[in-house]
C-alpha cells in the first residue's frame, strides 16, 4: 500500500474512528494532523463519528457504513455466494471486538426496534443482519430466522414455530442444486416423515437450530410438524390443522366479523394476525383473528414491504408478549389509510 493509500481509504469510509485508522494502517498521529489540516474531510468525519448526542439519521448512516465494510472486507464475506448465510449467522461480537470496532457496539442499542429484537431474540448479530445490512429481505431470500443465530433467544420457541422455521430453511438448502422442485422435495418429506435419514440431529444443527431446542421438542415431533406444513390434509393429534370459520365464530358469538375490525367497512375476510402457517395454535385466538375489508386484507397478504412489513413484523412481536388486537392498531391505520387513500370508492 502506497504512503496516502490511507487518506484515500479515510476519505472513502468517513464513519471510521481515528482509532481504527491508526490501528488499521500503524499511521500514529498522521491521522490526527490529517484531521486539523482537512475542515472539508473533518466537517463529514465530525457528521459521521458515532457518540451519544448525534441525528438519528446520521446514526443509522454511519453504522451500516460501518457493519456493510465490516462484513465484506474485514470478514470477507460475499453475499452472493451460496454459503454466504452461513458465515452470516456464524458471525459473534468478539469478531468485531478484536479487529477494533469496540466502540461500535455501544451505539447499536440507539437504533430504532433494537429494544424490542432483543428482548424476543437476544441477538445483537442477528439484529444487526435483520434491520442493518443485509436486512430481511436478504434473510428472507436466503432462509435465514433469528433462531438460526449463536446467543439467540429461543427457549419459548414452539413446535409449530421450529417446524415453519425448519421447512423453509430445507426447502432453500435442499433446492440449491435444482435436482428437484420445491413440490417434488415436500411430496418426499411426506412420505419419508418417519425416516430418520429425512431429516436427522445433524441437519438442524447444520441449520443453525439449538441442541436444546432440538431436545426438548424431539426429532420425531420436528418432523412430523414439518410433514404436517408440507401436506396440510395429513391429520395431527397436537395440531388442528383444518381452519373452520364456523368453529371461530361459534367460539365468539359477540363478535361481528362481518364488519372490518378497524374502518367498519363491508364485505371483510377473516384475518389471522400472527399467520396460521407461522402457529396453528393461535388459528382460534379471539385475539389473533379480525374481520378485514378485503382491500386492506389483500393489500397485507400481496404488497406488505418496505417500512409496512417493518412495522407490521414489529406488532407481531408485540403481539406474542402481549396477545391484544390493539398492537396492530398503528400498522393498521397506516394501512388502511394507504389502501383507502388510493381508492377512495372502492
Amino acid at each position: 500500500m502506497s504512503n496516502g493509500e490511507w487518506k484515500r481509504w479515510w476519505i472513502s469510509n468517513a464513519w471510521a474512528p481515528t482509532g481504527l485508522v491508526k490501528k488499521k494502517f500503524r499511521i500514529g498521529n498522521k491521522a490526527d494532523d490529517f484531521l486539523r489540516r482537512n475542515r472539508r474531510f473533518n466537517e463529514e468525519y465530525n457528521r459521521l463519528k458515532l457518540r451519544d448526542r448525534m441525528k438519528p439519521e446520521d446514526r443509522s448512516e454511519s453504522i451500516k457504513a460501518m457493519w456493510k465494510y465490516f462484513i465484506e472486507r474485514e470478514i470477507n464475506i460475499n453475499l452472493e455466494e451460496p454459503n454466504a448465510p452461513k458465515k452470516l449467522r456464524e458471525l459473534t461480537l468478539q469478531d468485531l471486538e478484536k479487529r477494533g470496532y469496540d466502540r461500535f457496539r455501544s451505539h447499536i442499542s440507539n437504533l430504532d426496534f433494537y429494544e424490542t429484537w432483543i428482548k424476543k431474540h437476544g441477538s445483537i448479530i442477528s439484529f444487526l443482519i435483520f434491520h442493518v445490512y443485509p436486512r430481511e429481505k436478504y434473510c428472507r431470500k436466503h432462509a435465514l430466522f433469528p433462531e438460526q443465530f449463536l446467543h439467540s433467544k429461543t427457549g419459548e420457541i414452539n413446535l409449530q414455530r421450529m417446524a415453519y422455521v425448519i421447512s423453509e430453511i430445507y426447502l432453500f438448502n435442499e433446492a440449491i442444486n435444482g435436482k428437484y422442485t420445491k413440490q417434488q422435495l415436500k411430496e418426499q418429506f411426506v412420505i419419508l416423515r418417519d425416516d430418520p435419514d429425512i431429516l436427522s440431529r445433524k441437519n438442524l444443527l447444520d441449520y443453525g437450530i439449538n441442541d436444546r431446542d432440538i431436545s426438548r421438542l424431539s426429532i420425531g415431533k420436528i418432523r412430523g410438524a414439518v410433514a404436517n406444513i408440507f401436506d396440510p390434509e395429513i391429520s395431527s393429534t397436537d395440531n388442528d390443522l383444518n381452519w373452520n370459520s364456523n368453529r371461530l365464530k361459534n367460539q365468539n358469538p359477540d363478535v361481528n366479523y362481518d364488519v372490518c375490525h378497524y374502518c367498519g367497512r363491508e364485505p371483510t375476510d377473516l384475518h389471522h394476525l400472527i399467520p396460521r402457517k407461522e402457529d396453528s395454535n393461535l388459528m382460534y385466538h379471539n385475539e389473533n383473528v379480525i374481520g378485514l375489508c378485503v382491500q386492506v386484507h389483500g393489500f397485507i397478504h400481496r404488497k406488505l414491504k418496505g417500512d409496512f412489513k417493518e412495522k407490521y413484523d414489529l406488532a407481531k412481536l408485540e403481539w406474542k408478549r402481549e396477545p391484544s388486537k390493539s398492537k396492530f392498531d398503528s400498522i393498521m391505520d397506516k394501512i388502511h389509510k394507504k389502501v383507502w387513500q388510493s381508492n377512495p370508492h372502492g
